[in-house]
């Protein structure tokens, strides 16, 4: 659909827009320009980056914010459900809300984007601003579809937000997804010209070359650009996936489960990660730790209720397909078993290596310092801690009369791991404490203790559903 004829963007546009913002906004912009560019010494020489940083601030992080809340907003309107009866299929309609949600910020990007267009002939010619400016729209369009498919699925959650809550999510999405505006950053600082040895330093620094996989070497500028694009991609096809599951229409939910596997191999292409690790163990190690820190959020936004349970008994009485019954699954289930699968093969890999896996995890790696070691516990905790959240979670919301199951959930879980073994180290009881907080264990020992929580977690999971059954 032609974006001009997008009901989304139009109705934004009609809201948003009027005559006295489309002069004001362009005359006071004008206006600081001319004072900054000669008013100010090396004003013109300053002025790209600062528009561009002006544009970070406005239109990537404002419009993230618009973006986030734009089908919150509708719902709390009541005016959402009447969108997804509308004929507009998932692509224009993730689109509309996309584009449509931040229009005013994107307005006066584009006018930031034009005074640092304007002026980038005053820059030292080594200067690579036209590709920090691709580098900027690639992040922002990113960290804009996450926000939008982060918040389109807070608002079909199965269990309503407060607003602290609603804020603590806000929080972690721009702690996750920022990582590429904080490249961006370091880049700029090197790059603002306070002194030719700065500016000197940081384009040398931007002139090393990345090898990805051995296929090309890129600059650190050049990898960011390429790496922002992919997950800007994936960004808004998670977007369309989510608005197709919010309006109905047929849609391919387990795509998403790629995505790890995706960070994945991009992080395996880079090889000076963990030298010592063959490029596969990498790969399902990332992955594996990606599906673990993905799956948390998931849980909290959808767990699993007696209405799961339901829809999939009958599904499994109608002899459906294994895919239908997957595509019913709350996608935090996928997620924790795909994430113990991708680590048992990142172990397979390991023994196929120079090293084996067992000899791995007996060398002392708080005195080695080898990353190999660290991201194997990290992925193997990740997913245990994950799996044991997620059943301890789980006895609650399946629980009828429990009111507030997530409240009663995150208080179990802070007390069991964080009060009650300062009072049993406090009372000399240290070993009970390791029971119920393993952190400062070995290896072996934390993660066998964290296996019995979850098998614990499990027969208390089985115990609330037969009571239910026979209530």
């Amino acid at each position: 659909m032609n974006l001009l004829k997008n009901p989304e963007i139009r109705r934004n546009a009609w809201l948003q827009f009027s005559q006295a913002s489309l002069i004001a906004v362009p005359l006071v912009l004008l206006i600081l320009v001319f004072i900054i560019a000669y008013k100010l010494p090396r004003g013109k020489e300053m002025l790209p980056l600062m528009a561009l940083t002006l544009f970070v601030l406005s239109t990537t992080l404002l419009g993230a914010r618009r973006a986030f809340t734009t089908v919150l907003d509708e719902v709390s309107a009541r005016t959402w459900d009447a969108q997804r009866m509308s004929s507009l299929s998932a692509w224009d309609m993730m689109l509309g809300k996309l584009l449509g949600a931040p229009l005013f910020l994107w307005f006066f990007g584009v006018c930031c984007l034009l005074v640092a267009a304007f002026f980038a002939p005053y820059l030292p010619k080594d200067t690579p601003i036209f590709r920090i400016t691709l580098l900027v729209l690639a992040s922002t369009v990113l960290l804009h579809a996450v926000c939008l498919a982060c918040g389109a699925a807070i608002a079909s959650a199965s269990f309503q937000f407060n607003s602290l809550a609603k804020w603590m999510l806000r929080i972690a999405l721009f702690s996750m997804f920022l990582l590429p505006l904080l490249g961006l950053g370091f880049l700029q600082l090197v790059l603002i010209p306070f002194g030719k040895g700065s500016q000197k330093a940081g384009i040398e620094m931007m002139q090393q070359s990345i090898d990805w996989w051995g296929l090309f070497s890129l600059s650190p500028l050049d990898f960011s650009i390429f790496s922002s694009l992919m997950f800007a991609a994936w960004g808004v096809y998670i977007a369309t996936l989510v608005m197709a599951r919010q309006i109905k229409a047929p849609h391919r939910g387990w795509v998403w489960l790629l995505i790890p596997l995706f960070v994945g191999v991009w992080f395996g292409g880079l090889t000076a990660l963990a030298p010592e690790l063959n490029r596969a163990a990498l790969v399902f190690l990332i992955a594996g730790t990606a599906l673990a820190t993905v799956g948390l959020p998931l849980l909290m936004i959808n767990p699993l209720t007696h209405i799961h349970l339901e829809r999939l008994g009958s599904a499994a009485n109608a002899k459906k397909p294994m895919l239908a019954l997957f595509a019913l699954l709350p996608a935090w289930i996928p997620a924790t078993l795909l994430t113990m699968v991708v680590t048992v093969l990142s172990m397979a890999c390991l023994s196929l290596g120079e090293h084996s896996y067992l000899k791995l995890v007996e060398e002392d790696f708080a005195e080695e310092g080898r990353l190999s070691i660290q991201l194997v516990a990290f992925a193997l905790f990740s997913g245990i801690h994950l799996l044991s959240n997620a059943l301890l979670l789980s006895m609650f919301t399946l629980n009828r009369s429990v009111k507030r199951p997530i409240a009663w959930a995150v208080f179990t879980w802070f007390f069991l791991s964080l009060l009650l073994p300062l009072l049993l180290r406090a009372l000399g009881l240290n070993a009970l404490a390791d029971f119920f907080n393993p952190m400062a264990l070995s290896f072996y020992q934390g993660f066998a203790y964290l296996a019995i929580h979850c098998v614990l977690l499990f027969a208390g999971v089985v115990w609330v559903v037969k009571r239910e059954q026979n209530a």
